[in-house]
């Protein structure tokens, strides 16, 4: 009995750290908000810190609000895709 329950808090602890690592996966790589007009959840990708420095110094240091990226839809294919 001891042993049932010892397996399921450890196998509870694993599922912990692969929701952490997807978790954090996510937040480094993508942002997401909800479109409140028309109630759809949207993404955009960040891009790697080189690509990131790369631009940076081919073009004027501009700031870019979150509105002016291309938000795109998550549908259930781009979901796919991050997730796998």
């Amino acid at each position: 009995m001891e042993t049932k329950s010892n397996l399921k808090s450890s196998m509870m602890a694993g599922n912990q750290s692969a929701i952490y690592q997807v978790e954090s996966f996510l937040e480094e790589f993508y942002l997401f908000r909800r479109n409140v007009l028309n109630g759809k959840t949207e993404f955009f990708c960040i891009k790697p810190k080189e690509e990131k420095e790369l631009e940076k110094k081919e073009e004027t240091l501009k700031e870019e609000s979150p509105e002016e990226k291309n938000w795109k839809v998550l549908t259930a294919e781009a979901f796919n895709s991050i997730v796998r």
